[in-house]
């Protein structure tokens, strides 16, 4: 009982990792679900998911890549991104001083972060 909740605490705070499992398991079960609506269809196989793990992987050597040329090519834009900008994304700079980042912002800032890695994901996964 201990375990469970433990695990349900995990899930609660990690509620992301949900998300994987339910699809292994749709996945594992749609070859039934779609011969329900026709009796003839066929199914994928577990070589589907192949492409998202390469584009996965591809996806991790962009961005490996990427930092890797910033800090060769431009390391001022370097060291600004990785130490100061990630330090200080809790300010901004006004005409009557330093003021705090509203909500509104920082949901924007991180909204086009995840946006962005997300789309990048999806285009490998169809380039491949």
């Amino acid at each position: 009982m201990k375990l469970i909740r433990k695990i349900f605490a995990f899930l609660w705070n990690w509620n992301e990792l949900i998300s994987l499992p339910l699809a292994m398991v749709l996945w594992y079960f749609s070859a039934d679900l779609i011969r329900i609506v026709d009796a003839t269809a066929a199914a994928y196989d577990g070589g589907v998911f192949q492409i998202y793990l390469f584009a996965f992987i591809g996806l991790l050597i962009a961005n490996f890549v990427t930092w890797i040329m910033l800090k060769i090519n431009f390391p001022g834009i370097y060291h600004y991104l990785d130490n100061f900008l990630e330090q200080n994304l809790k300010n901004r700079v006004t005409a009557s001083g330093i003021e705090p980042l509203t909500t509104w912002e920082k949901s924007k800032i991180a909204l086009f972060l995840f946006a962005l890695y997300f789309l990048g994901f999806v285009l490998l996964a169809r380039v491949l």
